[in-house]
């Protein structure tokens, strides 16, 4: 049944190519947006929330970035696949067991841009997204609530955080997000 679909949309790569750089547009804006938010809900101290609001912009950012070069995933029956419309145009199983999504998204994105500027910034000796990823696991599955008005010691140094960028940045942006 797969084949068939995939034989199907396989005469018309020009009309997936549009798809997907539709996708790409709304996984930027997500990725925008999700950024904003989470940098104007830290500024209100709400810490929780507002780094996985960050890892959200991360994420929906590395689906961008696949999307808009023509690199799209699927996913059927338990296995996700890539098609690169780019290079090869045919779907191939991604080569390693993928437990959900957002999981598959990062080991495609790792795999297809190994030289990423976002790959290459490390927070205690691992890599951003990763980082980004075990805390929100944390906030998500292993808290029972939100740690607010307390915060978990990781986010510290944030509390009481006044430095130029991040003002610049929430007053430029405040305004926007209301």
């Amino acid at each position: 049944e797969l084949a068939t679909e995939l034989h199907d949309c396989a005469y018309n790569i020009v009309e997936l190519e549009k798809k997907l750089k539709l996708d790409a547009q709304d996984y930027l804006f997500n990725s925008l947006l999700s950024f904003l938010l989470g940098v104007r809900t830290i500024y209100f101290h709400n810490y929780s929330w507002g780094f996985v609001q960050l890892y959200y912009s991360i994420f929906y950012c590395f689906r961008y970035k696949l999307a808009s070069e023509n690199i799209g995933l699927f996913r059927t029956y338990g296995n996700y696949l890539q098609l690169s419309l780019k290079s090869s145009k045919k779907l191939e199983k991604i080569d390693k067991n993928q437990r959900n999504t957002h999981e598959a998204v990062l080991f495609l994105y790792k795999k297809s841009f190994p030289t990423s500027y976002l790959l290459s910034n490390l927070i205690n000796d691992v890599d951003v997204i990763e980082w980004y990823k075990n805390l929100r696991d944390i906030i998500n599955y292993k808290a029972v609530r939100f740690y607010e008005p307390s915060y978990l010691s990781i986010f510290e140094k944030f509390s009481n955080f006044s430095g130029d960028f991040f003002n610049i940045l929430c007053s430029k942006f405040f305004i926007i997000i209301i």
